[in-house]
Protein backbone atom coordinates (compact mmCIF):
# COMPACT_ATOMS: atom_id res chain seq x y z
CA UNK A 1 0.00 0.00 0.00
CA UNK A 2 1.36 3.42 -0.92
CA UNK A 3 1.88 5.75 2.01
CA UNK A 4 -0.18 8.92 2.06
CA UNK A 5 3.04 10.95 2.18
CA UNK A 6 4.28 9.77 -1.20
CA UNK A 7 1.12 8.60 -2.94
CA UNK A 8 0.01 12.02 -4.23
CA UNK A 9 3.35 12.99 -5.84
CA UNK A 10 3.72 9.50 -7.29
CA UNK A 11 0.18 9.55 -8.63
CA UNK A 12 0.73 12.90 -10.29
CA UNK A 13 4.07 11.83 -11.79
CA UNK A 14 2.78 8.52 -13.07
CA UNK A 15 -0.40 9.91 -14.58
CA UNK A 16 1.41 12.86 -16.15
CA UNK A 17 4.01 10.54 -17.71
CA UNK A 18 1.42 8.17 -19.13
CA UNK A 19 -0.81 10.94 -20.45
CA UNK A 20 2.23 12.65 -22.01
CA UNK A 21 3.14 9.40 -23.73
CA UNK A 22 -0.40 8.83 -24.94
CA UNK A 23 -0.78 12.32 -26.39
CA UNK A 24 1.52 11.61 -29.34
CA UNK A 25 -1.40 10.38 -31.42
CA UNK A 26 0.37 10.55 -34.78
CA UNK A 27 3.30 8.25 -35.46
CA UNK A 28 6.58 9.35 -37.02
CA UNK A 29 5.46 7.76 -40.29
CA UNK A 30 2.23 9.76 -40.29
CA UNK A 31 3.99 13.01 -39.43
CA UNK A 32 6.47 12.43 -42.25
CA UNK A 33 3.87 11.64 -44.91
CA UNK A 34 3.86 15.04 -46.61
CA UNK A 35 7.66 15.19 -46.67
CA UNK A 36 7.89 11.70 -48.23
CA UNK A 37 5.23 12.48 -50.81
CA UNK A 38 7.08 15.62 -51.88
CA UNK A 39 10.28 13.62 -52.28
CA UNK A 40 8.51 10.85 -54.21
CA UNK A 41 7.06 13.25 -56.76
CA UNK A 42 10.44 14.93 -57.19
CA UNK A 43 9.62 18.21 -55.45
CA UNK A 44 12.82 18.22 -53.42
CA UNK A 45 12.74 21.96 -52.56
CA UNK A 46 9.28 21.44 -51.06
CA UNK A 47 10.55 18.38 -49.16
CA UNK A 48 13.40 20.47 -47.77
CA UNK A 49 11.00 23.22 -46.66
CA UNK A 50 8.73 20.67 -44.96
CA UNK A 51 11.75 19.25 -43.14
CA UNK A 52 12.63 22.67 -41.74
CA UNK A 53 9.01 23.29 -40.70
CA UNK A 54 8.47 19.87 -39.07
CA UNK A 55 8.00 20.16 -35.31
CA UNK A 56 8.91 16.49 -34.78
CA UNK A 57 12.24 16.92 -36.56
CA UNK A 58 14.87 19.36 -35.32
CA UNK A 59 18.58 19.51 -34.63
CA UNK A 60 18.17 19.25 -30.84
CA UNK A 61 15.30 16.89 -29.98
CA UNK A 62 15.04 13.12 -29.61
CA UNK A 63 14.80 12.78 -33.41
CA UNK A 64 17.87 14.89 -34.14
CA UNK A 65 19.66 11.96 -35.81
CA UNK A 66 16.71 11.52 -38.17
CA UNK A 67 16.71 15.25 -38.89
CA UNK A 68 20.29 15.08 -40.16
CA UNK A 69 19.75 11.82 -42.07
CA UNK A 70 16.65 13.15 -43.87
CA UNK A 71 18.35 16.50 -44.48
CA UNK A 72 21.47 14.86 -45.90
CA UNK A 73 19.40 12.70 -48.26
CA UNK A 74 17.41 15.62 -49.65
CA UNK A 75 20.56 17.69 -50.17
CA UNK A 76 22.25 14.69 -51.78
CA UNK A 77 19.38 14.37 -54.30
CA UNK A 78 19.62 18.13 -54.88
CA UNK A 79 23.30 17.62 -55.74
CA UNK A 80 24.31 20.04 -53.00
CA UNK A 81 27.17 17.72 -52.16
CA UNK A 82 29.12 19.80 -49.64
CA UNK A 83 25.99 20.50 -47.55
CA UNK A 84 24.93 16.85 -47.77
CA UNK A 85 28.39 15.68 -46.74
CA UNK A 86 28.31 17.91 -43.66
CA UNK A 87 24.89 16.56 -42.62
CA UNK A 88 25.98 12.94 -43.18
CA UNK A 89 29.06 13.43 -41.01
CA UNK A 90 26.98 15.05 -38.26
CA UNK A 91 24.74 11.99 -38.40
CA UNK A 92 27.68 9.57 -38.08
CA UNK A 93 28.92 11.40 -34.99
CA UNK A 94 25.46 11.30 -33.45
CA UNK A 95 25.15 7.59 -34.19
CA UNK A 96 28.33 6.83 -32.27
CA UNK A 97 27.10 8.89 -29.34
CA UNK A 98 23.51 7.62 -29.28
CA UNK A 99 23.81 3.95 -30.21
CA UNK A 100 24.24 2.99 -26.55
CA UNK A 101 21.15 4.41 -24.90
CA UNK A 102 21.37 6.09 -21.50
CA UNK A 103 19.98 4.36 -18.43
CA UNK A 104 17.52 7.19 -17.79
CA UNK A 105 16.08 6.98 -21.28
CA UNK A 106 15.87 3.20 -21.02
CA UNK A 107 13.84 3.55 -17.82
CA UNK A 108 11.47 6.04 -19.46
CA UNK A 109 10.92 3.75 -22.46
CA UNK A 110 10.18 0.91 -20.04
CA UNK A 111 7.38 2.90 -18.42
CA UNK A 112 5.93 4.62 -21.53
CA UNK A 113 7.22 3.38 -24.93
CA UNK A 114 10.38 3.14 -27.03
CA UNK A 115 9.60 6.31 -28.98
CA UNK A 116 10.38 8.39 -25.88
CA UNK A 117 14.08 7.60 -26.33
CA UNK A 118 16.57 9.40 -28.54
CA UNK A 119 16.57 7.64 -31.90
CA UNK A 120 19.99 6.00 -32.31
CA UNK A 121 19.54 4.34 -35.70
CA UNK A 122 19.05 0.77 -36.83
CA UNK A 123 22.29 -1.20 -37.34
CA UNK A 124 21.80 -1.27 -41.13
CA UNK A 125 21.38 2.52 -41.09
CA UNK A 126 24.79 2.82 -39.39
CA UNK A 127 26.32 1.13 -42.44
CA UNK A 128 24.07 2.86 -44.98
CA UNK A 129 25.26 6.34 -44.00
CA UNK A 130 28.85 5.38 -44.91
CA UNK A 131 27.55 3.77 -48.09
CA UNK A 132 25.76 6.98 -49.07
CA UNK A 133 28.86 9.04 -48.29
CA UNK A 134 30.93 6.77 -50.52
CA UNK A 135 28.42 7.22 -53.36
CA UNK A 136 28.44 10.99 -52.81
CA UNK A 137 32.22 11.06 -53.20
CA UNK A 138 32.06 8.83 -56.29
CA UNK A 139 29.60 11.28 -57.84
CA UNK A 140 32.33 13.89 -57.43
CA UNK A 141 35.01 11.55 -58.85
CA UNK A 142 36.81 11.56 -55.49
CA UNK A 143 38.04 7.96 -55.17
CA UNK A 144 40.34 8.67 -52.24
CA UNK A 145 37.58 9.97 -49.98
CA UNK A 146 35.31 7.16 -51.15
CA UNK A 147 38.11 4.79 -50.10
CA UNK A 148 37.97 6.24 -46.56
CA UNK A 149 34.27 5.35 -46.38
CA UNK A 150 35.02 1.87 -47.72
CA UNK A 151 37.42 1.37 -44.81
CA UNK A 152 34.83 2.67 -42.38
CA UNK A 153 32.27 0.18 -43.72
CA UNK A 154 34.61 -2.69 -42.85
CA UNK A 155 35.39 -1.20 -39.44
CA UNK A 156 31.74 -0.61 -38.55
CA UNK A 157 30.72 -4.11 -39.64
CA UNK A 158 33.46 -5.59 -37.44
CA UNK A 159 32.25 -3.45 -34.53
CA UNK A 160 28.72 -4.73 -35.00
CA UNK A 161 29.94 -8.33 -35.14
CA UNK A 162 32.00 -7.87 -31.95
CA UNK A 163 29.38 -5.92 -30.02
CA UNK A 164 27.67 -7.58 -27.12
CA UNK A 165 24.34 -7.79 -28.91
CA UNK A 166 25.84 -8.35 -32.36
CA UNK A 167 23.80 -5.47 -33.70
CA UNK A 168 20.39 -5.61 -31.98
CA UNK A 169 20.31 -9.32 -31.28
CA UNK A 170 22.94 -10.40 -33.78
CA UNK A 171 20.48 -10.23 -36.69
CA UNK A 172 22.59 -7.85 -38.79
CA UNK A 173 26.33 -7.47 -38.88
CA UNK A 174 27.15 -8.26 -42.52
CA UNK A 175 26.15 -6.11 -45.46
CA UNK A 176 26.82 -7.74 -48.82
CA UNK A 177 26.27 -4.66 -50.95
CA UNK A 178 28.36 -2.35 -48.74
CA UNK A 179 31.24 -4.84 -49.03
CA UNK A 180 30.67 -5.12 -52.79
CA UNK A 181 30.79 -1.33 -53.13
CA UNK A 182 34.00 -1.19 -51.07
CA UNK A 183 35.55 -3.79 -53.37
CA UNK A 184 34.64 -1.75 -56.46
CA UNK A 185 36.31 1.35 -54.97
CA UNK A 186 39.50 -0.60 -54.27
CA UNK A 187 39.49 -2.10 -57.75
CA UNK A 188 39.06 1.32 -59.35
CA UNK A 189 42.13 2.39 -57.35
CA UNK A 190 43.89 -0.79 -58.59
CA UNK A 191 44.29 -2.09 -55.05
CA UNK A 192 43.47 -5.61 -56.16
CA UNK A 193 44.29 -7.45 -52.93
CA UNK A 194 41.94 -5.27 -50.88
CA UNK A 195 39.29 -5.53 -53.61
CA UNK A 196 39.55 -9.32 -53.60
CA UNK A 197 39.02 -9.49 -49.81
CA UNK A 198 35.83 -7.41 -49.90
CA UNK A 199 34.52 -9.15 -53.03
CA UNK A 200 35.04 -12.53 -51.33
CA UNK A 201 33.25 -11.39 -48.17
CA UNK A 202 30.40 -9.94 -50.23
CA UNK A 203 30.01 -13.13 -52.29
CA UNK A 204 30.02 -15.27 -49.16
CA UNK A 205 27.29 -13.10 -47.63
CA UNK A 206 25.12 -13.36 -50.75
CA UNK A 207 25.70 -17.13 -50.94
CA UNK A 208 24.48 -17.58 -47.35
CA UNK A 209 21.14 -16.10 -48.38
CA UNK A 210 20.78 -12.33 -48.44
CA UNK A 211 17.38 -10.65 -47.90
CA UNK A 212 15.84 -9.40 -51.13
CA UNK A 213 18.78 -9.98 -53.47
CA UNK A 214 20.34 -12.86 -55.36
CA UNK A 215 24.06 -13.12 -56.11
CA UNK A 216 24.81 -10.33 -58.61
CA UNK A 217 26.46 -11.73 -61.73
CA UNK A 218 28.52 -8.53 -61.87
CA UNK A 219 30.04 -9.39 -58.47
CA UNK A 220 31.15 -12.83 -59.69
CA UNK A 221 32.71 -11.25 -62.77
CA UNK A 222 34.42 -8.59 -60.64
CA UNK A 223 35.92 -11.17 -58.29
CA UNK A 224 37.03 -13.23 -61.28
CA UNK A 225 38.98 -10.41 -62.99
CA UNK A 226 40.46 -9.25 -59.66
CA UNK A 227 41.55 -12.79 -58.82
CA UNK A 228 43.36 -12.91 -62.14
CA UNK A 229 44.89 -9.46 -61.61
CA UNK A 230 46.19 -10.37 -58.14
CA UNK A 231 47.67 -13.69 -59.22
CA UNK A 232 44.96 -15.89 -57.66
CA UNK A 233 44.75 -18.20 -60.67
CA UNK A 234 43.41 -21.12 -58.65
CA UNK A 235 40.58 -19.00 -57.23
CA UNK A 236 39.74 -17.74 -60.73
CA UNK A 237 39.53 -21.34 -61.93
CA UNK A 238 37.22 -22.25 -59.02
CA UNK A 239 34.90 -19.38 -59.88
CA UNK A 240 34.80 -20.39 -63.55
CA UNK A 241 33.89 -23.94 -62.56
CA UNK A 242 31.22 -22.83 -60.06
CA UNK A 243 29.67 -20.09 -62.21
CA UNK A 244 30.20 -21.24 -65.84
CA UNK A 245 27.18 -19.39 -67.27
CA UNK A 246 28.21 -16.07 -65.72
CA UNK A 247 31.86 -16.34 -66.74
CA UNK A 248 31.46 -17.61 -70.28
CA UNK A 249 32.67 -15.45 -73.17
CA UNK A 250 36.09 -13.85 -73.80
CA UNK A 251 34.92 -10.33 -72.87
CA UNK A 252 34.60 -11.43 -69.23
CA UNK A 253 38.40 -11.39 -68.98
CA UNK A 254 38.51 -7.63 -69.56
CA UNK A 255 39.39 -5.66 -66.43
CA UNK A 256 38.54 -2.32 -67.99
CA UNK A 257 34.99 -1.13 -68.26
CA UNK A 258 32.18 0.61 -66.42
CA UNK A 259 30.54 -0.30 -63.11
CA UNK A 260 27.08 1.21 -62.74
CA UNK A 261 25.11 1.65 -59.52
CA UNK A 262 21.64 3.18 -59.46
CA UNK A 263 19.36 4.12 -56.60
CA UNK A 264 16.22 6.17 -56.21
CA UNK A 265 12.95 6.08 -54.32
CA UNK A 266 12.86 5.78 -50.51
CA UNK A 267 12.18 2.80 -48.29
CA UNK A 268 8.74 1.61 -47.26
CA UNK A 269 7.85 3.37 -43.96
CA UNK A 270 7.22 1.35 -40.83
CA UNK A 271 3.70 1.24 -39.43
CA UNK A 272 2.33 0.35 -36.02
CA UNK A 273 0.09 -2.66 -35.60
CA UNK A 274 -1.85 -3.15 -32.42
CA UNK A 275 -4.86 -4.71 -30.76
CA UNK A 276 -6.75 -3.71 -27.62
CA UNK A 277 -8.52 -6.02 -25.22
CA UNK A 278 -9.86 -5.88 -21.68
CA UNK A 279 -9.37 -8.30 -18.81
CA UNK A 280 -11.60 -7.42 -15.91
CA UNK A 281 -10.97 -3.77 -15.09
CA UNK A 282 -7.72 -3.64 -17.09
CA UNK A 283 -7.38 -2.26 -20.62
CA UNK A 284 -4.43 -3.75 -22.50
CA UNK A 285 -3.04 -2.50 -25.80
CA UNK A 286 -0.28 -4.46 -27.49
CA UNK A 287 1.61 -2.71 -30.32
CA UNK A 288 4.51 -3.69 -32.53
CA UNK A 289 6.33 -2.16 -35.56
CA UNK A 290 5.74 -3.69 -38.97
CA UNK A 291 6.51 -3.14 -42.64
CA UNK A 292 3.61 -3.34 -45.11
CA UNK A 293 4.00 -6.13 -47.72
CA UNK A 294 4.72 -3.75 -50.57
CA UNK A 295 7.62 -1.72 -51.88
CA UNK A 296 7.65 1.77 -53.38
CA UNK A 297 7.50 2.08 -57.15
CA UNK A 298 10.81 1.57 -58.88
CA UNK A 299 12.29 3.50 -61.78
CA UNK A 300 13.23 1.60 -64.92
CA UNK A 301 16.70 0.51 -63.86
CA UNK A 302 18.12 -0.06 -67.35
CA UNK A 303 20.92 1.72 -69.14
CA UNK A 304 22.01 1.78 -72.77
CA UNK A 305 25.46 1.89 -74.27
CA UNK A 306 25.82 2.25 -78.04
CA UNK A 307 22.15 1.35 -78.40
CA UNK A 308 22.58 -1.90 -76.49
CA UNK A 309 20.46 -2.29 -73.32
CA UNK A 310 22.07 -3.41 -70.06
CA UNK A 311 19.51 -4.30 -67.38
CA UNK A 312 20.64 -3.63 -63.82
CA UNK A 313 20.44 -6.24 -61.04
CA UNK A 314 19.06 -5.51 -57.58
CA UNK A 315 22.05 -5.86 -55.25
CA UNK A 316 20.53 -4.29 -52.13
CA UNK A 317 16.93 -4.21 -50.92
CA UNK A 318 16.74 -2.09 -47.78
CA UNK A 319 13.07 -2.98 -47.28
CA UNK A 320 13.89 -6.68 -47.22
CA UNK A 321 16.74 -6.10 -44.76
CA UNK A 322 14.52 -4.00 -42.47
CA UNK A 323 11.77 -6.62 -42.64
CA UNK A 324 14.26 -9.40 -41.83
CA UNK A 325 15.66 -7.49 -38.84
CA UNK A 326 12.17 -6.81 -37.50
CA UNK A 327 11.18 -10.45 -37.88
CA UNK A 328 14.27 -11.73 -36.10
CA UNK A 329 13.79 -9.22 -33.28
CA UNK A 330 10.13 -10.10 -32.83
CA UNK A 331 10.74 -12.30 -29.76
CA UNK A 332 12.88 -9.72 -27.94
CA UNK A 333 10.38 -6.96 -28.75
CA UNK A 334 7.52 -9.11 -27.49
CA UNK A 335 9.27 -9.88 -24.22
CA UNK A 336 10.06 -6.20 -23.70
CA UNK A 337 6.44 -5.24 -24.43
CA UNK A 338 5.12 -7.84 -21.98
CA UNK A 339 7.47 -6.57 -19.29
CA UNK A 340 6.38 -2.97 -19.90
CA UNK A 341 2.69 -3.92 -19.87
CA UNK A 342 3.21 -5.77 -16.60
CA UNK A 343 4.96 -2.77 -15.05
CA UNK A 344 2.21 -0.40 -16.20
CA UNK A 345 -0.48 -2.70 -14.78
CA UNK A 346 1.32 -2.87 -11.43
CA UNK A 347 1.78 0.90 -11.19
CA UNK A 348 -1.79 1.78 -12.20
CA UNK A 349 -3.13 -0.86 -9.78
CA UNK A 350 -1.19 0.69 -6.90
CA UNK A 351 -2.41 4.12 -7.99
CA UNK A 352 -6.05 2.92 -8.01
CA UNK A 353 -5.75 1.69 -4.43
CA UNK A 354 -5.36 5.26 -3.14
CA UNK A 355 -6.91 7.28 -5.98
CA UNK A 356 -9.65 5.25 -7.73
CA UNK A 357 -10.48 7.93 -10.32
CA UNK A 358 -6.83 8.57 -11.14
CA UNK A 359 -6.37 4.81 -11.34
CA UNK A 360 -9.01 4.58 -14.06
CA UNK A 361 -7.48 7.48 -15.98
CA UNK A 362 -4.04 5.93 -15.53
CA UNK A 363 -5.20 2.63 -17.05
CA UNK A 364 -6.64 4.42 -20.07
CA UNK A 365 -3.47 6.50 -20.49
CA UNK A 366 -1.31 3.37 -20.06
CA UNK A 367 -3.19 1.64 -22.86
CA UNK A 368 -2.95 4.53 -25.31
CA UNK A 369 0.72 5.25 -24.49
CA UNK A 370 1.59 1.71 -25.61
CA UNK A 371 2.52 2.53 -29.22
CA UNK A 372 5.20 0.95 -31.37
CA UNK A 373 8.31 2.91 -32.28
CA UNK A 374 8.12 3.21 -36.09
CA UNK A 375 10.87 5.74 -36.55
CA UNK A 376 13.39 5.12 -39.30
CA UNK A 377 15.47 6.91 -41.93
CA UNK A 378 12.43 7.38 -44.14
CA UNK A 379 14.22 8.84 -47.20
CA UNK A 380 16.94 6.19 -47.34
CA UNK A 381 16.90 4.73 -50.88
CA UNK A 382 15.05 1.44 -51.01
CA UNK A 383 16.85 -0.37 -53.84
CA UNK A 384 20.40 -0.30 -55.19
CA UNK A 385 20.86 -1.86 -58.63
CA UNK A 386 24.17 -2.61 -60.33
CA UNK A 387 25.78 -3.74 -63.58
CA UNK A 388 29.33 -4.21 -64.81
CA UNK A 389 29.97 -3.58 -68.49
CA UNK A 390 33.29 -4.92 -69.79
CA UNK A 391 34.72 -2.50 -72.36
CA UNK A 392 38.06 -1.92 -74.10
CA UNK A 393 39.74 1.50 -73.93
CA UNK A 394 37.86 4.25 -75.75
CA UNK A 395 35.20 6.95 -75.43
CA UNK A 396 31.60 6.11 -74.60
CA UNK A 397 28.23 7.64 -73.74
CA UNK A 398 25.83 5.96 -71.30
CA UNK A 399 22.14 6.84 -71.61
CA UNK A 400 19.26 6.28 -69.19
CA UNK A 401 15.91 7.78 -68.19
CA UNK A 402 15.79 9.88 -65.01
CA UNK A 403 12.23 10.80 -64.11
CA UNK A 404 11.28 10.17 -67.76
CA UNK A 405 13.97 12.60 -68.91
CA UNK A 406 16.65 11.15 -71.27
CA UNK A 407 20.05 11.62 -69.62
CA UNK A 408 23.50 10.96 -71.07
CA UNK A 409 26.75 10.37 -69.22
CA UNK A 410 30.00 10.53 -71.21
CA UNK A 411 33.16 8.78 -70.03
CA UNK A 412 36.50 7.49 -71.29
CA UNK A 413 38.42 4.32 -70.55
CA UNK A 414 42.11 5.14 -70.65
CA UNK A 415 43.79 1.73 -70.51
CA UNK A 416 43.18 -2.00 -70.06
CA UNK A 417 42.86 -1.71 -66.25
CA UNK A 418 40.72 1.44 -66.07
CA UNK A 419 37.43 0.81 -64.24
CA UNK A 420 35.03 3.76 -64.39
CA UNK A 421 32.21 4.11 -61.86
CA UNK A 422 28.85 5.68 -62.73
CA UNK A 423 26.47 6.58 -59.89
CA UNK A 424 22.94 7.18 -61.17
CA UNK A 425 20.54 8.95 -58.81
CA UNK A 426 17.06 8.31 -60.20
CA UNK A 427 15.45 10.40 -57.45
CA UNK A 428 17.44 13.51 -58.33
CA UNK A 429 15.52 16.28 -60.06
CA UNK A 430 16.75 18.99 -62.37
CA UNK A 431 16.52 21.93 -59.97
CA UNK A 432 18.17 25.17 -61.17
CA UNK A 433 21.35 25.96 -59.15
CA UNK A 434 20.05 29.39 -58.15
CA UNK A 435 16.92 27.76 -56.69
CA UNK A 436 19.00 25.37 -54.61
CA UNK A 437 21.19 28.23 -53.39
CA UNK A 438 18.14 30.27 -52.37
CA UNK A 439 16.66 27.28 -50.56
CA UNK A 440 19.81 26.64 -48.54
CA UNK A 441 20.06 30.27 -47.48
CA UNK A 442 16.69 29.87 -45.78
CA UNK A 443 18.00 27.04 -43.65
CA UNK A 444 21.09 28.98 -42.58
CA UNK A 445 18.93 31.67 -40.91
CA UNK A 446 16.68 29.59 -38.68
CA UNK A 447 15.43 32.59 -36.71
CA UNK A 448 14.09 34.20 -39.89
CA UNK A 449 12.98 30.99 -41.59
CA UNK A 450 9.23 31.28 -40.96
CA UNK A 451 9.09 34.86 -42.20
CA UNK A 452 11.15 34.07 -45.30
CA UNK A 453 8.99 31.07 -46.22
CA UNK A 454 5.83 33.14 -45.82
CA UNK A 455 7.29 35.88 -48.02
CA UNK A 456 8.38 33.42 -50.69
CA UNK A 457 4.94 31.82 -50.80
CA UNK A 458 3.33 35.22 -51.40
CA UNK A 459 5.58 35.88 -54.35
CA UNK A 460 5.26 33.36 -57.18
CA UNK A 461 8.27 34.90 -58.88
CA UNK A 462 10.62 34.27 -55.95
CA UNK A 463 12.48 30.92 -55.88
CA UNK A 464 11.84 28.49 -53.01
Amino acid sequence: MLSSRCSAPLATLLLASLIWGSCACLSYTQKNRALRQAALRGDLPRAFTLLQEASHLDAQGKNRLLYYLEKATILHHLQSYSKAEKAYHTATRLMKKLYTQSISQGALSFVINDSTMDYAGEPYELIAVHMMLALLYLQQNDLQRARVEARRVSTRLKELARSQDGGHGGVYHRDAFALYLAGVIYEALREYDSAAVDYENALETYELGYPGADIPASLVRSLYVVSQASGRKERAAQLKEKYPRILQGPHKNLRSGLWVVAYGYPVTPKVSKSFIFATGSTIIRYSWPSLPPFSPRLPHYDVRLRQKPYPLEIAQDMDAIARSVLEQRRLSLTLKNISRLTAKEYLTHRLAETHPLLGILGKIAAAFSETADVRSWSLLPSKFAVQRIHLPPGSYALSYLRRSVPTTLSFSIKDSEDLNIAVLDYASSAVPPQRISSLLKLQESSTKLAALIAALRQSSAAPL
